[in-house]
């Protein structure tokens, strides 16, 4: 393993750990009032593209970074869908 996949690995580690505590947020409370499902959905859109040009570059950590990262804000969708209330 060379230092540009230990960067890419740790900037993996990093941007996963950001979206953690949201999600465990949201998860625990299903208070999801500051939650914006336009921008996870916009969220979980580049993280298909940016996993489908990892599979093209063949570039594991951004590969699994998206993955990982999709996956989370998917269950964050998930959770604005099933638990948001819509106050008017």
């Amino acid at each position: 393993m060379n230092f540009v996949e230990i960067l890419g690995y740790v900037a993996m580690g990093t941007i996963m750990i950001a979206f953690i505590p949201q999600a465990y947020q949201v998860w625990k409370t299903k208070n999801l009032e500051g939650v914006s499902a336009s921008t996870y959905g916009l969220l979980t859109f580049s993280a298909i593209l940016w996993t489908s040009y990892g599979f093209l570059k063949n570039d594991n950590p951004i590969i699994f970074t998206n993955i990982i990262l999709g996956s989370i804000q998917l269950s964050i969708l998930y959770c604005k869908w099933k638990y948001g209330k819509v106050k008017i």
